[in-house]
């Protein structure tokens, strides 16, 4: 449940971090088989919930307007979420379909496929899931980091390249100008008469 600055303090647990939710500690009932109930519905629940705090800044400003307007709390909350409700649908299904699209990438991926074999081994021999999901993604962690090294790499040699071609385009400019001045003296010298013409259909 959603809380307005006005009536009480921020409640940070809203905002949950994704590292934070790693640190949870799963039941016994997980040991030896990676078996979730509901865990779809987590899922999806989740992905609705980030498609909220999304807009949770506006919802407020929403709630505060209601509220002077002489609104009951649970009336001015009952009509910010129908007023923003399409627009977080909009943002549940987009983050779904990111959600999916990477899930079909992954699935034929070389990297992904070592950690998920990692897991699995793990898992069979007594390791909790979520311990098991943290202790692959740190052995794989080198692989990971090159990722991060060759995205770096792109965005700096993008940037370099941006300025390169600006550098080139002030040169040309400089010379076209040079060039373009005595253009323009001897086609203005030619071209009065059609100039003139043009000027009296202007004025017709």
């Amino acid at each position: 449940m959603r809380h307005v600055k006005t009536w009480c303090p921020e409640n940070n647990d809203l905002k949950r971090k994704f590292n934070e939710e790693y640190e949870d500690i799963p039941s016994k009932k997980f040991k030896n088989k990676i078996q979730i109930e509901d865990g779809e519905d987590d899922v999806f629940k989740k992905l609705a919930k980030y498609a909220r705090d999304e807009t949770e800044d506006l919802w407020e400003e929403k709630v505060d307007k209601y509220l002077k307007n002489g609104m009951s709390e649970t009336e001015a909350k009952h009509r910010a979420n129908r007023k923003l409700r399409d627009d977080e649908l909009d943002k549940f299904m987009w983050k779904y379909a990111n959600l999916v699209h990477y899930i079909l990438q992954l699935r034929v991926g070389r990297l992904h496929l070592k950690v998920v074999k990692f897991i699995e081994k793990l898992v069979q021999e007594g390791t909790e899931y979520k311990k098991a999901i943290k202790m692959a993604i740190r052995k794989y962690k080198n692989e990971l980091d090159n990722y991060l090294d060759e995205v770096i790499e792109e965005e700096e040699e993008g940037e370099d390249g941006e300025q390169e071609d600006g550098d080139d385009d002030d040169e040309g400019g400089e010379e076209s100008e040079e060039g373009d001045d005595d253009d323009d003296d001897e086609e203005g010298e030619g071209n009065d008469d059609i100039d003139d013409d043009e000027e009296e259909e202007d004025e017709d």
